[in-house]
């Protein structure tokens, strides 16, 4: 009768431990605390997942339920156009509610990117054949403008006017 009686006060006073935590198998109790402790929002995911997966009757189901479906959620929608969340949540929940989602997401975002760089060097190439054809225009024009100054200076040096053009300086003769 002592035996009984020990034990009733020994649950008592795990009470403040909780009756689960003495009663729970001590792996289940583990995967708990992982759920419950793990440092990041992502290893605190994984863990609630695989503890609803290994345990989906166990003592801490529901409030790990509850938890994770109300957190998953969030980080879905928080993640859905970042890329290193939706990778981090791929990593975390491999199996997870929304991992088919995700990937095709990772997948559209990756191909956005890639576009945009592609648009980002052809953009970037005709901006340098543009600024190209510029610098060619304008070196025509310096030289168009020097012939025309040197043109002008060799007529404005003549100085026998109706004179035979054999008169004329061979340079101006011979442009």
């Amino acid at each position: 009768m002592r035996r009984p009686a020990l034990l009733l006060i020994g649950l008592a006073l795990a009470g403040c431990v909780g009756v689960r935590r003495v009663t729970a198998p001590r792996a289940e109790y583990a995967t708990y605390r992982a759920a419950r402790t793990a440092p990041t929002l992502e290893e605190r995911l994984a863990a609630a997942d695989e503890y609803l997966r290994d345990y989906p009757a166990g003592a801490w189901a529901a409030e790990v339920r509850r938890w994770f479906q109300v957190e998953e959620a969030r980080y879905w929608e928080r993640s859905f156009d970042r890329l290193p969340l939706l990778r981090a949540y791929l990593v975390a929940l491999p199996a997870g509610p929304h991992h088919v989602e995700a990937a095709r997401r990772i997948r559209e975002l990756e191909l956005a990117a890639e576009y945009a760089r592609q648009r980002e060097a052809r953009f970037e190439r005709r901006a340098r054949e543009i600024a190209a054809e510029l610098d060619a225009a304008a070196s025509g024009r310096r030289s168009v403008i020097e012939e025309v100054s040197r043109f002008t200076r060799l007529l404005a040096g003549i100085r026998a006017w109706g004179s035979p053009t054999s008169a004329l300086d061979s340079e101006l003769l011979h442009r």
